[in-house]
């Protein structure tokens, strides 16, 4: 087998594998800060009075907010539940393609290549999104400030340049051959 082969490819395998495990991370972050949310929101949106028509107040303020504090706090609580699966499981799918990668699975190739090609276009469209959420204009305040959206911008146009040179790379012919080998 070609060395130069082996090491482009691995070092592609491992650079997925190590995505899938900072968002297998994230997921893990988000599952293990969810416990204790819903009661640190409910704590700080409790209203609280000492004495008087104060309490009264605060009485009738809880008896009306405490429902709507408890459906907010479950909906958000949802919300990141099932952002942290979705982490979680794009981190694992991640992984397993990238030992499947490294073993020079073809379903892999293809997986990888389909994977990059949808990177591209997110890159895009997110890069057409930050230009637009930010504002050059003294007077007009953006989304973000300018050096954020400009830094955000480098990022991911150097993220969009390394997908396309990895598309590059696996559709080489010599690089392919060791796959389709795989597959007959």
């Amino acid at each position: 087998m070609n060395s130069q082969i082996f090491n482009g490819t691995s070092i592609i395998a491992i650079a997925i594998i190590i995505g899938g495990l900072l968002f297998l991370a994230g997921g893990i972050v988000l599952f293990s800060g969810i416990s204790d949310y819903s009661d640190s929101v409910k704590e700080k949106l409790q209203v609280n009075a000492t004495s008087g028509l104060k309490s009264m107040v605060a009485k009738r303020a809880n008896e009306f907010l405490t429902p709507i504090i408890n459906a907010f706090s479950q909906v958000t609580k949802g919300i990141i539940t099932s952002t942290a699966s979705f982490l979680s499981l794009i981190g694992v799918g991640l992984c397993s393609l990238g030992v499947c990668l490294f073993k020079r699975k073809y379903f892999a190739w293809v997986l990888t290549l389909i994977l990059m090609f949808l990177a591209i276009v997110i890159d895009i469209v997110a890069i057409g999104f930050v230009s637009g959420v930010y504002s050059n204009e003294p007077n007009t305040d953006g989304i973000v400030s300018a050096d954020f959206a400009y830094s955000l911008i480098a990022v991911l146009v150097i993220h969009l340049l390394v997908n396309a040179l990895i598309i590059y790379y696996l559709t080489k012919r010599s690089t392919i051959s060791p796959f389709k080998a795989e597959k007959s």
